[in-house]
């Protein structure tokens, strides 16, 4: 072998090992460190949201029009925000004062029910749910109820180790959910400020 060709094989080699150790690093965020994704603004059109799979809509069989209240809940802080349809079926907040924006909460609900996810991971005796950023509770917590009074509660988790997508449990807990971020991180705008004048 010539001195050219045993030179383009390292070069081959050291590209090739940059390119697997780009490709596997992984960024681990715990809560401290994860962060909004800053260019998720409310929108007027939550069905951007939609992907493969809809957690709420088609594991569920929910519409928008079977909610009766949403309470986008963060454990730690106890910060919550509450949107609820008054007797007219009108969305309110009933524990902000002040007018809602019914475009938002609109966009609330749709979110809630359109709630994408990529992939699922079965909850087995040996999984650590805290591996997934539920210590017990997770980050960030989703509850519905429907105008039948049922209940569903989706918990949230860490972020995947991309940060492109949150871990979640829904009522059972029988399935780790990977939701998609941009619908999550727009409802943590929604608690965070609500969309309340």
């Amino acid at each position: 072998m010539n001195r050219r060709t045993l030179f383009i094989l390292l070069i081959t080699f050291v590209a090739l090992v940059v390119i697997a150790l780009f490709q596997t690093r992984k960024s681990s965020a715990p809560r401290s460190e994860a962060t909004l994704d800053p260019s998720i603004q409310p929108t007027t059109n939550a069905a951007q949201f939609l992907s493969a799979y809809s957690l709420m809509g088609k594991t569920l069989g929910m519409t928008v029009e079977d909610i009766s209240a949403i309470r986008l809940r963060d454990p730690d802080t106890k910060k919550a925000f509450t949107i609820s349809r008054d007797s007219s079926g009108t969305w309110t907040a009933p524990d902000n004062p002040g007018k809602l924006d019914l475009t938002a909460a609109s966009n609330i609900a749709k979110t809630v029910v359109l709630l994408p996810y990529e992939s699922t991971i079965e909850v087995k005796p040996d999984t650590s749910l805290a591996d997934f950023g539920f210590q017990p509770d997770g980050i960030f917590a989703i509850e519905i109820i429907l105008r039948t009074n049922i209940t569903h509660a989706i918990v949230i988790g860490n972020l995947n180790p991309d940060g492109v997508s949150y871990y979640g449990l829904a009522d059972d807990k029988k399935m780790i959910y990977v939701i998609e971020r941009r619908a999550i991180d727009f409802l943590l705008v929604n608690l965070n400020k609500p969309p309340v004048t």
